[in-house]
């Protein structure tokens, strides 16, 4: 009967890919925060182009300083979304060295773990033609003695 194939480090192997998935979320969590202020960075440009094209030479003094200082508050708001979105990229650079690198050492107990998995293959096809050399030779020696 062949051996059951067990590994002997297969909980660190589950360990390393909990946490390779723990790092992908974290890793993953991170960039959606970061897209989602690039959409508000482009929805503020947006808005100030729109007020931009609007402002017609005709308009008020009043909403002429309104449309100045409108401008001036969403110029604030890109630079600060801008700070953001820099720390976010080196939050993302780091979150995604983080994963590579726990993915990395998953991949070297999985590659470990397939190794062994061959040399146990190995084994047990050399038990199993062995044992079937010794019962074609146990077989071939009662045929002969038969005769």
């Amino acid at each position: 009967m062949a051996k059951k194939f067990s590994f002997s480090l297969e909980a660190v192997n589950k360990l390393r890919a909990y946490r390779a998935d723990v790092s992908k979320n974290s890793f993953l969590q991170v960039s959606s925060v970061r897209i989602a202020n690039d959409v508000a960075i482009d929805q503020i440009l947006q808005l100030k182009d729109e007020i931009m094209s609007s402002s017609v030479l005709g308009t008020t003094l009043d909403e002429q300083l309104q449309a100045r200082s409108h401008l001036k508050l969403l110029d604030r708001k890109i630079e600060q979304l801008s700070k953001e979105r820099q720390r976010l990229i080196e939050i993302e650079d780091i979150k995604r060295k983080d994963y590579t690198g726990k993915l990395q050492e998953h991949e070297a107990i999985k590659i470990v773990k397939l190794k062994k998995f061959n040399q146990h293959k190995q084994e047990i096809q050399r038990e199993e033609t062995t044992m079937m050399e010794e019962l074609a030779l146990s077989r071939h020696q009662k045929l002969n003695n038969e005769l």
